[in-house]
């Protein structure tokens, strides 16, 4: 039990990172209005109500 690696941030294993072009795309993706009507219409129990934005 103590020899396991504890996890990280985001719950990756110790010592494992993203790059940082990774981390610029995912904060991206949640920055777009598509993707927080999605999660607003998730929290509401709606469908929801794309504009491809």
């Amino acid at each position: 039990m103590g020899d396991e690696p504890s996890a990280g941030a985001a719950g990756r294993p110790a010592g494992v990172r993203r790059s940082g072009a990774v981390e610029t795309v995912s904060h991206a993706t949640f920055a777009t209005a598509d993707q927080q009507e999605g999660m607003a219409a998730f929290a509401e129990k709606r469908p929801a109500r794309f504009e491809h934005r």
